[in-house]
């Protein structure tokens, strides 16, 4: 595949999303939806819980790699690395160009840029990550995504906790709970532990 160019092409109502394979012989070929090449953008993981999804997402994570740092009030590093309270994002965010990725705050609702939508990563800079609609009615819209200060939203710690973060996370597989209202062609269910109490189903 180093010889071809991959491309999202727009096409009728029917068949509204077609990826596209340019050869350098000039020479254009449709992806099957069955193809390894198929966008991963169509095929989405749900899992019952975060924690599996962002190891998951971590090993889709290769290539050239922008990594965010948090800035914590006190500079406790080996100690406030290692905590995920709720509220805070991860120590690191790895993205990469082109990756799919979910907004995890609300930016601007009435142009689609809210909490749980799904985005894919046009451009990468240090303070900023220009972003694009991966799906839904506001598809191709684009947001320039700037770090925002977190706080936790628990008291668990005798210290305030603030972090300066991108509100953003790898979207290759979310929670079960985030993909609630979310459209999707194909998906494939992980439940290493249970997801469901008795009587839920």
């Amino acid at each position: 595949m180093n010889s071809e160019v991959a491309t999202l092409v727009p096409g009728d109502i029917k068949n509204p999303l077609d990826v596209i394979i340019y050869c350098l012989n000039g020479h254009v070929q449709k992806i099957n939806s069955t193809h390894r090449s198929y966008d991963p953008l169509h095929y989405v993981l749900l899992l019952p819980e975060g924690t599996d999804g962002w190891q998951l997402n971590m090993k889709k994570s290769n290539g050239q790699i922008l990594t965010a740092m948090n800035f914590y009030a006190y500079q406790l590093q080996d100690f406030l690395n290692n905590l995920n309270p709720s509220g805070l994002l991860f120590h690191k965010i790895k993205l990469k160009k082109n990756c799919p990725t979910m907004l995890l705050r609300n930016f601007d609702p009435a142009n689609g840029h809210c909490n749980g939508t799904r985005y894919t990563v046009a451009e990468l800079n240090f303070n900023v990550i220009e972003a694009v609609i991966a799906t839904g009615p506001k598809n191709g819209k684009r947001l320039f995504i700037l770090r925002i200060h977190f706080i936790p939203t628990d008291n668990q710690f005798p210290l305030q906790l603030r972090c300066r973060q991108f509100p953003m996370k790898l979207a290759f597989s979310f929670t079960a709970n985030k993909a609630q209202g979310q459209t999707l062609d194909r998906v494939g269910v992980f439940l290493p532990t249970p997801m469901f109490t008795h009587g839920q189903l």
